[in-house]
């Protein structure tokens, strides 16, 4: 395997919560959680090879030394430009977006939960239909754009769904085939009826992510990966009536075994808590270091066969068009945030970062301010795109409350055709 590129720069305090974390309305921070919030007034950390961190910077900047107006800079970056010295630098265009991000909680505000609230947010691919998971209390459904709610998994011998919700994966073939993994009260689970009923697939308590082998129509491949948990990759191979832990073979420092990612039923992906992806080809039973700086959030396979994985915090983005044998860095340091990719319907990539949501049309080399900056933002909040209502959603986690916040979810309107 060969490691063609690698970043290494922190420039956001570690925070290893997978898709929860807290907030600091109250100034609190669980038991066991490491949480710093970002600072939009602080200089910024330049790209690879040959930057310098920044010591200027004001008002919504991240800057490079020197760095003024909406620069996120390399060494000494002025006027619009948005850059990192040295390969997988990545720029931003600013824009002057209409609008303003509105709350889009609906009835859902108040709900008794628990920490994190809403703590998962995805569009269902083609249909106007939001999808949000409530923490203690199950997935909800919305079709007029937040403003009520339904809650899902109420057909007669489902299982109850509690985990704080981390993941739900659609089958590609059949949108109403979901794969969903949660936090705290046990996943994964499946449904064949768009969420009307769920069973449990195991009883796993902390997982961040779930990956099903598409390459075969059985779907008999799934892994789930372990929210806080080193070299804990669960595996089934018989659609998850039996499951073995094949993250054992991982390094011992390898980090958190959070995001994984099957290619076939051979070769397997896993993104760790240290900015890193293993790659397997023997069903787990050795694993090499693929690159350092991805695997940091959810893997984005495209639809031209090409994988984008972001690194934590803002640490960059890294593509693969190989099946995640080599990989290089399109997106420096200090532009996009350890989030998920987002596909939009002409194929372009929107990702949120400190100026708010960014979109690329050349792989990550360049990108354009489409949104404000949303408000209260932190790296690991979840975004998602309603590609029939054309709009954004972001979540806005929240740890000192025992219901759900009013401000947990939050909309703008963008239009991708314009």
């Amino acid at each position: 395997m060969s490691i063609r590129t690698k970043t290494a720069l922190l420039i956001f305090a570690h925070a290893i919560i997978g898709t929860t974390g807290c907030t600091f309305v109250s100034n609190r921070c669980p038991e066991g959680f490491e949480c710093t919030p970002i600072d939009n007034n602080k200089g910024g950390s330049a790209g690879k090879d040959g930057g310098k961190s920044g010591d200027g910077g004001s008002g919504t900047n991240i800057s490079g030394s020197g760095g003024s107006g909406t620069n996120i800079s390399g060494d000494g970056g002025t006027g619009n430009n948005v850059s990192g010295n040295g390969s997988g630098g990545g720029s931003v265009t600013p824009g002057h977006p209409d609008g303003e991000w509105t709350i889009a909680t609906g009835d859902l505000a108040g709900t008794k939960s628990g920490c994190g609230t809403i703590s998962y947010v995805v569009a269902m691919p083609g249909e106007d239909l939001l999808l949000a998971g409530v923490v203690a209390r199950g997935v909800f459904s919305s079709t007029d754009h937040g403003k009520s709610w339904s809650q899902l998994g109420q057909g007669a011998g489902s299982a109850p769904f509690t985990p704080g919700l981390t993941q739900i994966l659609f089958d590609p073939e059949d949108s109403k085939v979901w794969w969903l993994s949660g936090l705290r009260y046990g996943s994964p689970y499946r449904s064949d009826d768009n969420g009307d009923t769920f069973v449990a697939l195991a009883n796993f308590p902390q997982n961040d992510g779930i990956a099903v082998d598409f390459s075969d129509p059985e779907r008999k491949t799934i892994l789930v990966g372990g929210h806080e948990q080193v070299q804990e990759v669960e595996y089934s191979a018989d659609g998850g009536k039996t499951w073995k832990n094949i993250g054992a073979a991982l390094p011992a420092d390898s980090g958190f075994s959070s995001y994984p990612y099957v290619v076939d039923a051979s070769t397997f992906l896993v993104g760790t808590g240290g900015s890193q992806v293993y790659r397997t080809t023997d069903k787990g039973a050795h694993w090499a270091k693929v690159v350092d700086g991805g695997g940091g959030a959810q893997v984005l396979h495209h639809s031209d066969g090409s994988l984008y994985w972001a690194a934590r915090d803002a640490d960059g983005l890294v593509r693969s068009v190989d099946d995640g044998e080599t990989w290089d860095v399109v997106t420096g340091p200090g532009i996009v945030y350890g989030m998920k990719p987002i596909e939009l319907p002409d194929s372009r990539i929107a990702m949120r970062g400190p100026m708010g949501m960014l979109v690329t049309d050349d792989q990550g080399a360049h990108w354009q301010q489409v949104t404000p900056p949303v408000p209260n933002d932190y790296s690991w909040y979840i975004t998602t795109y309603n590609e029939v209502e054309k709009a954004f959603y972001s979540t806005h986690f929240a740890c000192d409350t025992t219901m759900v916040n009013e401000d947990a979810l939050r909309r703008f309107a963008w239009d991708y055709t314009k």
